[in-house]
């Protein structure tokens, strides 16, 4: 056959028919056809909607290169943000922490006053199991880490008032009298926990505790001549140490009326 022929003129042979069997002129094709030579059917010009860009489909990487760049960029920035968000997460559980125990006194207080009993604060000191470093270790080689308050019975009988109360992770109450001395100034004693035969959760009897009280006027049972707070901070600083973290939470109890204040750096 000589000439150029149409391909559309032959939309009801049966060659089409068999591949657009829906339509007889077909819309888009996104597949190039190389179409074979039938006898009558020469197909030498194409529509428009059969051009296809041959780049169509072709699969573009990333070279090794690129990718070495991309992970070295990625590595910078996680050394850049790491810090300040661990710095950030601690500061967080420092604040939660300092909220807790201001809570929970200023709930001992109120009870002390509304029901008109005697309740006492006790703060505990333990090695946590999940800890590393401390696990089977004796209570003096922990941390302040927790409290709970009890209705003081008129026959001196302890009814715990709630649940105890834990820090969040990373956060303790530091033992020193400079920096606690609700915890180690003097005048207060240093009980352990088989004493009290009063077991709290993970460690059981495997603590000790100081305590103080509140009186039904709001007042504490401790020297109004002193002055009696407690200092909050992470379980990275030292134990017992006379100088105060750069990021800490002192809380102030005043021994005539029992107020509350915090302070921070």
């Amino acid at each position: 056959m000589g000439g150029e022929a149409n391909l559309w003129s032959h939309a009801s042979s049966p060659f089409l028919s068999t591949c657009f069997p829906d339509s007889n002129t077909p819309s888009v094709i996104t597949l190039q056809v190389v179409l074979p030579v039938l006898k009558g059917y020469i197909p030498l010009k194409m529509p428009p909607s059969f051009s296809i860009d041959k780049r169509y489909g072709s699969s573009q990487a990333f070279s090794l290169l690129e990718l070495l760049v991309v992970i070295g960029i990625m590595g910078m920035l996680i050394g850049l943000v790491g810090p300040p968000a661990a710095n950030l997460l601690r500061a967080s559980n420092l604040t939660r922490g300092g909220d807790m125990i201001v809570g929970q006194l200023a709930q001992a207080r109120q009870y002390a006053v509304t029901k008109n009993r005697i309740v006492e604060v006790r703060f505990f000191q333990y090695c946590s199991p999940t800890t590393p470093g401390e696990k089977g270790k004796s209570p003096e080689a922990g941390r302040f880490r927790a409290l709970q308050s009890y209705e003081i019975s008129e026959s001196g009988v302890p009814t715990p008032l709630g649940k105890i109360q834990q820090l969040p992770d990373q956060v303790c109450i530091n033992s020193g009298g400079t920096l606690s001395s609700l915890i180690g100034g003097s005048g207060v004693t240093l009980v352990k926990g088989t004493d009290l035969a009063m077991p709290i959760p993970q460690v059981g009897q495997a603590y000790n505790a100081v305590s103080f009280r509140f009186r039904p006027d709001g007042s504490i049972n401790l020297d109004r001549n002193q002055n009696w707070f407690l200092t909050v901070n992470g379980t990275t600083t030292a134990d017992g140490v006379a100088t105060p973290p750069s990021n800490y939470v002192i809380i102030r109890i005043d021994p005539a009326n029992g107020s509350i204040a915090t302070y921070r750096p």
